[in-house]
């Protein structure tokens, strides 16, 4: 039995480390066909790379206001390792695939008795996070497609705009389907979502953060580029979307994200490399510094 669990992580290991190594080397020649040099980087504007760092903190205290709604619910909203419990989700969400395992760090100052119901709560303000972006993207597929700057069929928009509503809908009302199955425990785990935080607030919160990644992202390119449209929130996006729904290999989707960028506003007509650097520095901006930040915190507590 142990042998074969081994068996099985090497072989996840294995298909991960495989399919990062495939996008890596479909990325390269992706920028390949472009005859792309590192000569060419260049940054036209600075101010907006100024703007840019200014939303990081702005970001976190956003998802900060999310994680003390959580505890108010569980009447913790004073506990005294709040803050603590904060920076230890920073970092192990970024150790897991999308940030799903910031719960991990955060219930670790908690007691037992309530670290189920925070769990649930922060997977719950994550999907508000997901669903933000679905609903946008789509709307900026159909967008896209009304303006026909993408080919899509109306089955196509039909099936986006109702993947669309069926996480919205899910995301206020999934936890009803569990009462309705014959297993006790799933039952009371559809109370504890029932009795969460405000979902209308979590989901106004994500809006928030939603748009602050969109806005860092355009004035990234910008500052590459010295060009900004309104039509570029559309495509941005979309890859937001797209992003969000590829599954995750190493590292907040290293690599993967930025294939994906270079090959969604490649169509808009915006040159790779400013969706590289784009790319890359909201990366490095919004989740790795803040979680080694977290990091050296919770090491300065502790010790």
């Amino acid at each position: 039995m142990v042998k074969t669990n081994k068996l099985k992580s090497f072989l996840a290991v294995a298909v991960r480390i495989l399919a990062f190594l495939l996008i890596c080397t479909l990325l390269y020649f992706q920028l390949g066909k472009k005859n792309i040099s590192l000569n060419k980087i260049e940054f036209v504007h600075f101010w907006p790379l100024l703007l840019v760092v200014l939303c990081v903190p702005i970001n976190w205290f956003l998802e900060y206001k999310k994680w003390l709604l959580m505890l108010q619910t569980i009447g913790d909203g004073n506990h005294p390792n709040r803050l603590n419990a904060f920076y230890a989700g920073m970092v192990t969400g970024l150790l897991t695939p999308a940030m799903a395992g910031n719960f991990l760090g955060r219930i670790y100052y908690f007691e037992k008795g309530k670290r189920l119901k925070l769990s649930l709560y922060t997977l719950s303000a994550n999907f508000a996070q997901f669903s933000v972006s679905i609903i946008f993207g789509a709307l900026a597929f159909i967008l896209l497609a009304k303006s026909n700057d993408i080919n899509a069929n109306s089955f196509e928009l039909i099936g986006i705009i109702c993947f669309a509503i069926l996480c919205l809908l899910f995301y206020f009302f999934g936890e009803l389907t569990l009462r309705y199955l014959p297993i006790r425990r799933l039952k009371s785990i559809a109370i504890m979502v029932s009795r969460g935080p405000s979902r209308a607030n979590q989901l106004g919160i994500s809006f928030l953060r939603y748009l602050l990644f969109i806005t860092q992202f355009s004035l990234c390119i910008y500052a590459s580029t010295g060009t900004f449209s309104i039509h570029f929130l559309a495509w941005i996006a979309l890859v937001f979307m797209a992003v969000t729904l590829t599954p995750s290999l190493f590292l907040g989707k290293i690599v993967v994200r930025e294939s994906i960028a270079v090959a969604i506003l490649g169509i808009a007509g915006i040159a790779p490399i400013p969706v590289l650097l784009s790319s890359l520095s909201t990366w490095l901006l919004n989740l790795i510094i803040p979680a080694i930040w977290a990091s050296f915190k919770i090491k300065k507590i502790n010790g």
